[in-house]
């Protein structure tokens, strides 16, 4: 059933304990653990020799609840059992195994482009699915952290926010997102139900401190983009609801999927449109200039305003690249 299941071709606990088609955001499979049979759902979280080090169900989360400088490195690298005494192959680790589980809240849907002047230049989604078959849960590992006697808090109560930072920056800006539905800060878990839908403007107009990262020629894109869950927004030197800069902060948590967005922001500039008369009124082609131009990453989308003309009419688009002349 292991074997059907994961696709491998063999029966051997350590080939199949081992196997890179192992499902990592599965709760239920092959963990690190001195113990021959039947690991409880306390052991599954795992031994203090893991925990203690930031790993929790197999997974690597060292840097995850950690200084904000650090979020942009969180990995949530999946450490398998090498076999021996302290990492024996348990075929019983697969029981409640499923390979579709996902972890909770899991971040989808990042936009993969950052505009400067939008009232909604970034959008995600959250997903919390209290139904998320047999996938790990890190409201567990905040339950087991507090047990433990680590300060932290639950995720009802976290806030989501973003972290910008100049590629290769040491200078990062964080904020608060806003939640859809409110169009206010709000926590996952806000007036009965859990929110889904955030996203964070980037008018120049508001953006105070972190108008230092954002660029002011293409040479200084791209950003790196984090989406992390805080506790407490406000402290003796930030407050989240606003744009602020920092080089460390209150502890946060990195969602998966939502970890260093490198070369996915864009830059948006508009131009003047306008035709050039045709000389002799008979030429059938009309220059004409485009609206915006939006460059993500080394790609240029081109967008023609919507009330020219889109049938039996040809268009040129004239680019200009800096150093290669005119295309």
């Amino acid at each position: 059933m292991v074997r059907a299941t994961l696709g491998e071709s063999s029966t051997s606990a350590s080939v199949l304990c081992r196997s890179d088609k192992i499902n990592w955001q599965a709760r239920n499979k092959p963990t690190i653990y001195p113990k021959n049979f039947d690991l409880t759902d306390a052991e599954r979280i795992g031994h203090p020799k893991q925990t203690n080090n930031g790993i929790y169900f197999g997974i690597r989360m060292g840097t995850v609840y950690g200084r904000l400088a650090d979020i942009h490195n969180a990995t949530f690298e999946y450490l398998r059992p090498q076999g021996g005494a302290e990492e024996p192959w348990r075929i019983g680790d697969f029981r409640g195994y499923n390979q579709a589980a996902r972890i909770t809240p899991i971040a989808s849907e990042l936009s993969t482009e950052i505009q400067c002047q939008a009232e909604q230049a970034f959008a995600c989604r959250i997903v919390h699915n209290t139904n998320n078959n047999g996938g790990i849960n890190l409201d567990e590992i905040l339950t087991f952290m507090r047990q433990s006697g680590m300060d932290t808090f639950s995720l009802a109560n976290a806030n989501p926010c973003l972290m910008l930072t100049r590629k290769g920056g040491t200078t990062h800006a964080v904020r608060a997102l806003k939640c859809w539905d409110t169009r206010d800060v709000t926590p996952l878990y806000h007036n009965g139900a859990w929110h889904e839908r955030y996203y964070i403007g980037m008018e120049r107009g508001t953006l105070g401190d972190a108008a230092q990262l954002l660029p002011t020629t293409n040479g200084s894109w791209p950003l790196t983009v984090s989406v992390f869950l805080a506790g407490v927004l406000a402290g003796d030197h930030f407050d989240l609801h606003n744009w602020c800069l920092t080089n460390d902060g209150n502890p946060a948590w990195v969602l998966p999927q939502a970890i260093g967005l490198y070369d996915a922001c864009g830059k948006s500039a508009t131009y003047t449109v306008f035709d050039d008369s045709p000389s002799g009124g008979n030429e059938s082609i009309w220059r004409v200039y485009v609206a915006s131009l939006t460059q993500i990453s080394t790609g240029i989308r081109f967008v023609i305003n919507s009330n020219r003309n889109t049938s039996s009419t040809t268009y040129r688009l004239f680019v200009d690249v800096a150093g290669c002349g005119s295309n």
